[in-house]
């Protein structure tokens, strides 16, 4: 399959049947695209799932370019598909294949990977653990009843780290999630949220986590929910 680029005057970059802001003058797998440019990516069809859920399985759902320049894909409902410039391959274990809402490389180069029904994973390269299922954050009836549930983390929608490096997982359903490296710990509008719906996290240029959320815009300081 060849990764085909076309190039057009507009202001997003388009990934399968997805569009993503990329920063001005980002190098894409070796193109230099500028922000009034837009690419094409055909990934191969060749993902070992099967079961679809829409008639695009292979829409394109998040992205990250690592720091050894490979990108990678989260997909629909195919897992996800890394490139490293000249081959494609799959991580298609049947719990990815539900929407990939996020995937992320932290300082220490693993890449973690969240989605829409199980959970949170972690990729250093040979093994994929589900770090939901391994400290019981599962939320086993959201398959049946398409239901959130708090204290769960089963829908993971962004994933960063703050200040001190501690790995953060946003919920649409359940808030922020702390990883403490044995364990994590839970953030909710009890805690200062304004919802338990967070859409994205971004750090600020002060180390703090910007909180995007249905009813507004929190902070977290590595300790604390801030406004």
């Amino acid at each position: 399959m060849t990764v085909l680029f076309h190039i057009l005057v507009l202001t997003n970059i388009l990934l399968g049947f997805n569009f993503y802001q990329i920063p001005q003058s980002q190098s894409i797998l070796g193109h230099l695209i500028s922000s009034k440019s837009v690419g094409k990516i055909d990934l191969p069809q060749t993902s070992k799932l099967k079961i679809n859920y829409s008639s695009t399985p292979y829409a394109i759902y998040s992205t990250l370019k690592d720091r050894k320049g490979n990108m990678w894909f989260g997909t629909e409902s195919r897992g996800v598909c890394k490139y490293d410039g000249k081959t494609f391959s799959w991580l298609d274990t049947p719990e990815l294949g539900l929407a990939i809402r996020a995937i992320y490389e932290d300082k220490k180069g693993n890449i973690w990977i969240g989605n829409n029904g199980f959970g949170l994973f972690k990729y250093d390269g040979k093994l994929l653990t589900n770090f939901t299922q391994k400290y019981h954050l599962e939320n086993p009836d959201f398959q049946n009843n398409l239901k959130g549930k708090l204290g769960t983390m089963a829908r993971v929608w962004s994933i960063s780290e703050d200040k001190y490096g501690s790995l953060c997982i946003a919920t649409i359903d359940a808030g922020l999630w702390k990883f403490t490296g044995r364990g994590f710990l839970n953030y909710t509008t009890k805690d200062g949220l304004l919802s338990n719906t967070i859409t994205k996290l971004s750090t600020e240029k002060n180390g703090n986590l910007r909180i995007e959320t249905d009813k507004g815009v929190n902070f977290f300081d590595g300790e604390s929910i801030l406004k």
